[in-house]
């Protein structure tokens, strides 16, 4: 199984467009939508969420604004918030990479039969360990087609 874990801000949207005054709500532009969908037909990828968003919206809602913005593929979870969750945080929370850490406690209990991963993030949270996972996005630009290449090669390369 591909798994990529996915931030919304700076990837599905971008520093022009991060707002939608008409719905007063965080905004995802569908031409990234469509490339993020393209991305995971391709390579049959699964996503896990990992931005701040599903620490305020319900997992539901998080799949929704999703499809609003074009992306159909299978939305299989969230990484844990570290910062939130008391039981898991004593064990993970100690020193930086915080997005790193949540994502190898998804993948320390959900990676049995991940075969590769990839990140797509405009933030680099993730440390040494997933350094060569992470596509680094712009947030000027969100995700562009050279970073959906990228992460292409990556997801394509089994080794979780």
């Amino acid at each position: 199984m591909r798994i990529l874990f996915l931030d919304f801000d700076g990837v599905l949207n971008s520093r022009s467009c991060d707002f939608s005054a008409a719905s007063g709500r965080p905004y995802l532009n569908p031409k990234m939508g469509q490339r993020l969908q393209q991305l995971c037909s391709e390579t049959a990828a699964r996503l896990v969420v990992v931005s701040t968003w599903r620490v305020y919206l319900p997992f539901e809602q998080l799949q929704a604004r999703l499809v609003e913005c074009g992306v159909t593929a299978e939305v299989i979870g969230c990484t844990p918030d570290l910062l939130a969750d008391s039981e898991v945080s004593t064990i993970y929370l100690v020193g930086p990479y915080l997005r790193g850490k949540e994502v190898d406690w998804w993948l320390q209990h959900n990676g049995e039969d991940v075969s590769s991963y990839a990140i797509l993030d405009d933030v680099d949270d993730y440390g040494p360990r997933h350094k060569d996972r992470l596509i680094l996005t712009d947030y000027a630009f969100g995700l562009q087609d050279s970073d959906v290449a990228l992460a292409r090669q990556k997801l394509l390369v089994d080794h979780a």
